[in-house]
């Protein structure tokens, strides 16, 4: 929050008073005095408020690049900021409430989930593909059992005790062949 003053020159200044620094890449406290100015012009001719998108790759100078860069933030041209300014008037005093969002491109959120979906998938069709193979294995094993000791009946030996274990049909079988 600002306080605007009267400066030497008879321009209005921008004087700080209060501040939230809550996020490093905040554009706010990287402003100059002649924006901060130009924003209080902006704000008193739009009616009180003012209201901008600032997408820094196209809008800032060199200089102002340079002065925008936040420990943490690899290349802040690829970061768009909304900046909300609104004049109030306490006590008869002027002040300037600023307020600054960044916005993520939503592109990178998207590719962010794209990725992760696809490793889901992968992780969930493995565990699918296991699951499956476990549970056929445990239904033919007591078949494969019974299959082979049938085998062993059609040569002539008549001594395997068909047990079914297993399931009802399983059993059923079993029985039948014993």
């Amino acid at each position: 929050m600002f306080r605007i003053e009267e400066g030497e020159d008879g321009n209005k200044v921008a004087v700080r008073v209060a501040d939230a620094e809550a996020a490093s890449n905040c554009v706010i406290h990287h402003f100059s005095p002649e924006q901060l100015s130009r924003i209080y012009d902006q704000a008193k001719a739009g009616g009180g408020t003012y209201d901008r998108r600032m997408e820094r790759k196209n809008e800032l100078t060199p200089e102002e690049r340079e002065r925008f860069r936040v420990p943490g933030i690899h290349n802040p041209s690829d970061h768009t900021n909304a900046i909300h300014a609104r004049l109030l008037t306490v006590e008869g005093e002027e002040y300037l409430l600023m307020l600054d969002m960044q916005l993520t491109p939503v592109a990178t959120v998207v590719k962010t989930l794209e990725v992760l979906f696809s490793w889901i998938v992968i992780l969930l069709l493995a565990v699918s593909f296991l699951v499956a193979f476990l549970a056929s294995r445990m239904i033919a094993r007591p078949l494969i059992a019974i299959t082979e000791k049938a085998r062993r009946l059609a040569t002539g030996n008549y001594e395997p005790d068909f047990s079914g274990k297993g399931y009802r049909e399983v059993q059923d079988l079993a029985d039948a062949l014993n």
